[in-house]
């Protein structure tokens, strides 16, 4: 007998914030979903290291257990991401040491370099699913695009150019640096949005910086984006910041290895997710609310609640096919009904 298996609307979204059972392991965010054809369970896990197939389960309260069919990784998926770069560039932060002798009083070693090394080693084009965006803004006495919002593929290796590019450049107007990535943001539609801002966390007024970063806060709140910011001092560098006041937990680095390895931190976190999908033929569609749990080797991850549907088992299905087929009987039926009333109508006003 064919059965048809449904949903219910209140099951088409869940998200939990979970653990794993075992104490010190990561927290992970698990979204539940209905497959297109109401035949699978579809878990979108994060935060949780990636395993072989076989090692993924998915537990109901009776004990029934289902192993995973399929495994997407992120970057193979469909959601996409927009990222901006924003980079402080005076001459100072950016360095010359790559064109004037390490003697000369007006020598600084700056982290173009190391900016350089962590764009490559982010390899956005190849970690990030496909139609994701990018740019890259740097900001001195004013804000500059250096890589317009467009392809992820143009934010590589050569998209903050050579250092003597920032040759003379000076000022700290990180408002208005961060204030053109958010605002290209806001206008993407991706599914991720995510601000890196790297400099010495300072602007050329800190005092009207302050409440400024506080509502662009506000800003990235409202439009989803996840802020990131990065702090490395030059040789002459004020103490303290303002980066803060936009992104509370920015991370001070000294060093070109540390900057390099933030960056790729950031790609890795936002790219560390996974969906997998499970048959649903062995659950329970009996219209009452369920607890799913799903196991990723040896960790079970907190119970999630779905309420499924009853499913219809009756003769009804056999002749009327899948519940798509019998909307569209009922549409079909709806419009014959219209038009012999509509012909009756005619025949008698004749």
């Amino acid at each position: 007998m064919k059965r048809t298996l449904a949903l219910s609307l209140a099951t088409m979204a869940v998200m939990a914030q979970s653990a794993a059972a075992h104490p010190g392991t990561t927290e992970v965010s698990l979204e539940l979903l209905p497959s297109a054809d109401m035949a699978r369970l579809e878990a979108t896990i994060t935060n949780v290291g990636l395993r072989p197939l076989d090692q993924i389960k998915l537990i109901d309260d009776r004990g029934v257990t289902v192993r995973a069919s399929s495994l997407r990784e992120f970057k193979d998926g469909p959601e996409s991401v927009a990222i901006s770069i924003v980079v402080a560039d005076s001459e100072i932060m950016m360095g010359n040491d790559g064109f004037l002798a390490a003697d000369q009083p007006d020598s600084y070693f700056g982290y173009h370099a190391a900016i350089t090394a962590g764009i490559t080693a982010m390899d956005l084009s190849r970690t990030m699913p496909r139609g994701s965006r990018g740019m890259l803004i740097t900001y001195d006495d004013k804000a500059r695009t250096v890589v317009p919002m467009g392809p992820i593929e143009k934010l590589g290796a050569g998209a903050l150019g050579v250092q003597k590019d920032y040759y003379s450049r000076v000022g700290t107007e990180l408002v208005a640096g961060v204030r053109t990535g958010l605002d290209a943001l806001s206008a993407t539609r991706a599914s991720h949005k995510v601000l890196i801002v790297i400099g010495d966390g300072n602007d050329t007024n800190n005092e009207t910086a302050r409440p400024q970063l506080a509502e662009l806060r506000k800003l990235a709140a409202r439009e989803h984006i996840h802020t990131h910011a990065l702090i490395y001092k030059s040789q002459l560098s004020e103490a303290g910041n303002v980066i803060t006041s936009l992104v509370p937990a920015a991370k001070t680095l000294s060093t070109h290895e540390a900057i390099i390895d933030a960056m790729k931190g950031i790609v890795a976190r936002l790219g560390n997710r996974y969906t997998v999908t499970f048959p649903a033929d062995e659950l329970r569609w009996d219209g009452h609310s369920q607890d799913f749990t799903v196991q990723v080797g040896g960790d079970r991850l907190e119970p999630v609640t779905l309420y499924m549907i009853e499913r219809d088992t009756g003769e009804s299905c056999n002749l009327l096919g899948t519940w798509w087929k019998q909307v569209a009987i009922g549409f079909a039926a709806v419009a014959l009904i219209a038009l012999l009333m509509r012909l009756r109508a005619g025949r008698a006003s004749l």
